[in-house]
């Protein structure tokens, strides 16, 4: 299973946030132990925000245009926006 990754300037990262957090709500993947959580880090360099969404989250990443990705480091993937808040450690123990 694939991870995902979609990249967004800032002004759209405002519009859109809340349509990503209300689309994993209503997938039902919002919740502990669904195993699907997005991940963002703000790249201060370009001002863009980075979003990586765990294989589980693959419904709300197709949804929003997100691309296939290698599963992000653990310096790379940044804080937990929304979903599974147990999955990071199991990520990464």
């Amino acid at each position: 299973m694939s991870w995902y990754y979609l990249r967004m300037e800032n002004e759209e990262m405002l519009a859109r946030e809340d349509e990503i957090a209300k689309a994993m709500q209503s997938l039902g993947l919002a919740a502990l132990g669904s195993g699907a959580a997005i991940y963002v880090h703000f790249d201060s360099h370009d001002g863009r925000h980075h979003y990586y969404f765990s294989p589980k989250a693959e419904p709300v990443a197709l949804m929003f245009g997100a691309r296939a990705w290698n599963k992000p480091a653990r310096e790379a993937i940044g804080s937990f926006a929304v979903g599974d808040p147990s999955l990071f450690q199991s990520l990464y123990p």
